[in-house]
């Protein structure tokens, strides 16, 4: 099974996916929340397991839009993680239990330690997917790598790089 995520610059950036395990393999967009359509789609992760997720942010330059999870399909609807998510990642930890780690800012600069955080939000990926819980802090910096699969590190980088030990 073999499914790819991607944006397409139309009138804005679309999150397309394919899964080519469909006789003929066809690019298929995703909705956007309603009111966003004009909202570029950004960095689309496909989910681990069986791939029927993808997590992706809206942006707009550099106002953050939100975080969102939604189930492969064009006619499914998005979930909301968090208004001022960015950069979302999977990730899953070791009782199997599947997260989306988040910041609420770009990295700039300055990590801007007390401002922005980095965020992990248990999902259900069962059905149209939902969240379970409220999200926790889990760096007080914005890290928008992603958490290594053992949990212990974050990392991110655009103009600095930066690791950080949770």
């Amino acid at each position: 099974m073999v499914k790819i995520a991607y944006t397409l610059n139309e009138d804005s950036r679309w999150i397309y996916y394919i899964d080519f395990s469909k006789a003929p393999p066809t690019p298929l967009r995703l909705k956007k929340p309603r009111g966003k359509e004009a909202i570029n789609g950004d960095s689309p992760i496909i989910s681990p397991g069986n791939g029927s997720f993808v997590t992706y942010y809206l942006t707009q330059g550099a106002d953050i839009q939100g975080a969102y999870m939604q189930r492969l399909d064009a006619s499914a609807e998005p979930i909301l993680i968090a208004e001022q998510g960015t950069e979302p990642h999977w990730w899953v930890d070791s009782m199997g239990k599947t997260y989306i780690i988040y910041s609420n800012q770009l990295i700039s600069s300055s990590l801007a330690a007390g401002h922005y955080f980095t965020f992990k939000q248990e999902v259900s990926l069962d059905g149209n997917g939902s969240l379970i819980g409220s999200a926790d802090t889990i760096a007080p910096y914005p890290m928008n790598g992603g958490l290594s699969s053992d949990g212990r590190f974050l990392c991110t980088g655009y103009t600095e790089a930066a690791f950080n030990q949770s």
